[in-house]
């Protein structure tokens, strides 16, 4: 009976992990930038916009491209605010270009172009992580690589938690027999016999700890190593953009998909 217990709370887990990774997986950015608009302020361009519609997790690396009416580029340096890496949404949002310090004259016609591009989401959270490693071990290394071996660490832990308690039971029932024994040849098997369970029980105990320390070790070294990579802005997949001509009144709203 207790059998078929344990062998129902380890499906459980499964069914209960897969929900969790079929809820996290990344679909399609719903982000948008939008309500554009350009202000001259004593040399500058303020150049402000909303990215809105973004998940929690979602970080954007933001920049900008302002062309001349006849399509040649203007290279900006000097440039200031929520623009550069990891943007996060918001309302009323400023880019601030001094184009006075860089000498550029501010006259005629320009085409200014808003681009966010998404990075990479970091859907893991560090608590998520140590809480499933907490609970069983591998649990936490399966959500960071999603190979299903790592779920036999949680074997290796309860199943040493089992052992340890096993043997605990039989030393000290041993105990028990062998303060109630007369027989001076039957109390000393029985003595040996406790101290082998006792030493028993102590080695499944200690490697049960070290399954968990191990375990949330491992599972916190690996989650570094995916932060990093994710913070170095690698594999971008969707641009969005919104465009702003100075003087023609017109605004287009721009998406971009790298393959």
């Amino acid at each position: 009976m207790k059998g078929r217990f344990y062998k129902l709370i380890f499906i459980l887990y499964l069914i209960l992990l897969q929900i969790i990774s079929n809820t996290n997986s990344f679909a399609q950015t719903s982000a948008r930038i939008e309500n554009t608009s350009l202000q001259l302020d004593n040399g500058r361009l303020i150049i402000s916009y909303d990215l809105i519609n973004t998940r929690a997790n979602e970080r954007f690396n933001v920049w900008i491209d302002i062309r001349k009416s006849s399509g040649e580029e203007i290279n900006a340096k000097n440039l200031s605010g929520h623009i550069g890496k990891n943007i996060v949404d918001g309302r009323g949002l400023n880019i601030i270009w001094n184009f006075e310090s860089e000498g550029i004259d501010y006259e005629g016609n320009i085409n200014v172009h808003v681009l966010a591009e998404l990075v990479t989401v970091h859907s893991l959270k560090i608590e998520r992580i140590l809480i499933k490693s907490a609970v069983f071990p591998g649990w936490g290394l399966y959500d960071i690589k999603k190979v299903y071996p790592y779920l036999l660490i949680g074997a290796a832990g309860y199943g040493s938690i089992a052992a340890a308690l096993i043997y605990n039971n039989k030393s000290n029932n041993t105990y028990d027999k062998y303060l109630e024994s007369d027989i001076i040849g039957d109390r000393e098997s029985l003595y040996n016999d406790f101290t082998r369970q006792e030493d028993a029980t102590k080695i499944f105990g200690i490697s049960a700890a070290a399954v968990w320390i191990v375990d949330i070790g491992w599972a916190t070294l690996n989650y570094l190593n995916e932060t990093r990579k994710i913070n170095a802005g690698l594999n971008p997949h969707f641009r969005i953009g919104y465009d702003f001509c100075r003087y023609g009144s017109t605004s287009m709203l721009t998406f971009k998909y790298n393959f």
